[in-house]
């Protein structure tokens, strides 16, 4: 869909109607719908996406994107029954990772609702990726966040959206969690629910090494 948007830096994120619960954070060895079918554009680079598909783009895509840019994109659960969303990349192509510890620090879009840290930024060339994530309990919108800094520009990215009646065999549908190995009952998981305001969370076995081939889970309760 054709979009005439005046792409400026934003203010903090300020877009009440998205609520979340909880936040996982993964070590790895009341409803309010917004109605109408038509996409928002709202002040700034914010966009708003109503219809249960569409198109995601980057700024004046397919010619590159501004440099020093944010830009939001909520997709709103459109009714009750609506249990996640599905990621197509049509095309994709902001600046590459890190070469030393993969990690997109230039140029990246997030996918700013509470998956592992590994996923929660996307950079390079990733045409071709399909992706599904969950919305969490209670939310009523799913958000990207796409961030460019002052230095190299591409052509950016059209990511085609649905949401989805049918959920369960995502990558994050079912957060992976191990069991902690030499602890006794043996079958201790290596997940931890955090409800106090402050304090410290540690890898398993801390300040020893934690053991290989290890997936954790900690929920951080709002």
């Amino acid at each position: 869909m054709d979009q005439s948007v005046s792409f400026h830096k934003i203010p903090p994120r300020s877009f009440s109607t998205i609520t979340f619960n909880s936040l996982l954070l993964y070590f790895i060895s009341s409803k309010s719908w917004i109605s109408g079918s038509d996409t928002r554009v709202l002040s700034s680079c914010h966009t708003i996406f109503a219809n249960p598909e569409g198109k995601i783009s980057s700024p004046y895509y397919p010619n590159d994107y501004p440099l020093s840019q944010v830009c939001i994109y909520d997709v709103v659960r459109s009714r009750e029954g609506i249990c996640g969303i599905r990621f197509t990349f049509d095309s994709f192509n902001l600046e590459s990772p890190d070469p030393k510890d993969g990690f997109c620090k230039k140029d990246w879009l997030a996918i700013d609702s509470c998956v592992p840290e590994g996923g929660a930024r996307l950079c390079g060339n990733m045409t071709g990726g399909i992706y599904e994530y969950p919305f969490q309990m209670k939310a009523d919108a799913f958000r990207l966040v796409f961030h460019s800094d002052n230095s190299t520009s591409h052509s950016g990215f059209q990511i085609s959206y649905k949401l989805l009646s049918s959920c369960g065999n995502g990558l994050y549908w079912d957060p992976p969690i191990s069991l902690i190995p030499g602890l006794f009952p043996s079958n201790v998981p290596c997940f931890t629910q955090v409800s106090e305001r402050k304090g410290t969370i540690n890898s398993p076995y801390y300040p020893h090494s934690y053991p290989n081939n290890l997936d954790c889970v900690y929920e951080f309760m709002r």
